[in-house]
């Protein structure tokens, strides 16, 4: 492999590390404590992990209610934008 090649491939993976530490720095703070979320200097990682974030989307509002209607909007939008491109692919091969 050649020297461009290589200094590609690391380009490309310092990159996508990243472009990945938000999500990832996201999912390690949902698994902490409001008290641990607070406190400074910041970890990494939790010190005691907990599920409390999630039953409480749950318990506080109606977050599946939430989903469906993102879902919904989703589909209706992808369908309303895709009706135009099908009705002239349509009329294009008769």
């Amino acid at each position: 492999m050649t020297r461009g090649k290589w200094l590609t491939y690391i380009l490309l993976i310092i990159l996508v590390l990243f472009s990945l530490a938000p999500f990832l720095w996201e999912m390690s703070t949902s698994f902490k404590g409001r008290d641990e979320v607070m406190q400074l200097p910041q970890s990494a990682l939790p010190q005691e992990a907990t599920a409390e974030n999630y039953v409480g989307i749950f318990e506080r509002r109606p977050f599946g209610r939430y989903i469906l209607n993102s879902i919904l909007v989703a589909s209706a939008s992808t369908v309303l934008a895709l009706l135009p491109a099908g009705w002239r692919l349509i009329r294009y091969h008769r």
